[in-house]
């Protein structure tokens, strides 16, 4: 007998989000199925690799690949802003005698 899985470790599997699994189930009116975190049993599973096979699932939704994601400006934080290249030292340090 198969073993039982969660929504998400299959969607990860097929390329797909959970929220598309879900959504199948709920279309095809598969009962239990709400999140990302609901048990899924070897038919089901079967059932759903069939809805979306992972040759052409890698990512791709309605036909559109999926948005690049920004790149963080080197720094920390991360908010976007780049740090300056020519910082002077302030008045009275070292380098000021």
């Amino acid at each position: 007998m198969g073993k039982s899985r969660r929504v998400f470790e299959l969607a990860k599997e097929l390329g797909v989000t959970s929220r598309d699994v879900i959504e199948k189930c709920k279309a095809e009116g598969v009962p239990n199925v709400t999140n990302h975190m609901s048990k899924l049993t070897a038919s089901l599973q079967e059932t759903i690799r069939a809805w979306f096979p992972e040759s052409g699932a890698m990512g791709v939704k309605d036909g559109h690949p999926p948005k690049a994601r920004r790149e963080e400006a080197p720094g920390k934080g991360g908010h976007g802003v780049p740090a300056p290249e020519n910082v002077s030292d302030p008045p009275g340090s070292e380098n000021d005698r």
